[in-house]
């Protein structure tokens, strides 16, 4: 089990400890595996949100890994191709293991 100061935060050289302007008390969050079904979508080349933290957070709590071949934050529902892969895993369950993303200018 992983114990993890933020649920999105599996990276310990984090940004931020906190949003800024939070009101609330940070609560320690601990996540672990379980049976449900649960996909993670990284981006490979993305620096806000480092493709390792997808895969160091695969490692703590399971699921299927979507990658992204690209640098752009959200691109997958922007992308016909993405798109579609991401809808079949709602619709059916299946799920390729990713999608090119937006092309570079």
């Amino acid at each position: 089990m992983v114990k993890l100061r933020h649920a999105y935060d599996a990276n310990p050289r984090r940004y931020t400890d906190v949003p800024a302007g939070w009101p609330l008390p940070v609560q320690e969050t601990r996540v672990h595996r379980t049976a449900g079904s649960l996909v993670l979508s990284g981006h490979r080349h993305e620096p806000v949100s480092p493709y390792e933290w997808t895969t160091r957070m695969r490692g703590a709590i399971g699921g299927t890994l979507f990658t992204v071949e690209d640098d752009m934050h959200g691109s997958a529902i922007r992308e016909s191709d993405c798109a579609a892969e991401l809808v079949s895993y709602f619709l059916a369950g299946r799920l390729s293991q990713g999608c090119q993303g937006v092309a570079a200018p």
